[in-house]
C-alpha cells in the first residue's frame, strides 16, 4: 500500500518530496510517509478501518500514534488518514474503496453517521492527490 500510494504522489505532483517512514526505526507514532509539494507538507498515515460489533468504524493505531498525531494537529499540523476495510467475507467488495480522514476528523472510532459525514471514499485510481495532501 505505501508503495502504490507513494508512485501515484510522484506520479501527480512529480517535483515533491515523498518519503516513506520504517516505523521500526523511528519513535512510536510517527506517521507512514512524510510529504513536500508546493501546495502543502505534512504526513499521511496508512491503515485497515474495521467494523466493530456496537454499529461503528474503528481504526486500529497502535500505542502512542493516536498521541503523536493529536500533538501534531495541536501544533497545526497536517495529516491525512489514508486506508481501506480489512478484507473479510463481508466487506470482500469494500476492499477496493479508499477512505480519506482529515486533520480535526481524526480519531480512534467513530458512528457509522459521523463516519459517513466526515470520510472521503473514492478508488485508489481516483484519489484526488492535490485535495487528499491540501490542509484543507
Amino acid at each position: 500500500m505505501r508503495k502504490s500510494i507513494t508512485r501515484k504522489i510522484l506520479k501527480e505532483l512529480p517535483h515533491s518530496l515523498v518519503q516513506p517512514i520504517e516505523s521500526g526505526g523511528t519513535s512510536l507514532g510517527i506517521p507512514d510517509i512524510y510529504f513536500k509539494t508546493v501546495y502543502s507538507e505534512g504526513w499521511i498515515e496508512l491503515k485497515q478501518f474495521m467494523f466493530r460489533n456496537n454499529h461503528c468504524v474503528y481504526i486500529p493505531f497502535r500505542p502512542g500514534q493516536i498521541a503523536w498525531i493529536n500533538n501534531y494537529l495541536s501544533l497545526h499540523g497536517n495529516i491525512a488518514i489514508l486506508g481501506t476495510f480489512t478484507l473479510n467475507k463481508h466487506t470482500r467488495d469494500w476492499q477496493k474503496l479508499w477512505i480519506i480522514i482529515k486533520n480535526r476528523f481524526i480519531k480512534e472510532v467513530y458512528t457509522y453517521e459521523e463516519f459517513l459525514t466526515i470520510a472521503d471514499v473514492t478508488l485508489l485510481e481516483d484519489i484526488n492527490i492535490i485535495k487528499m495532501l491540501r490542509r484543507k
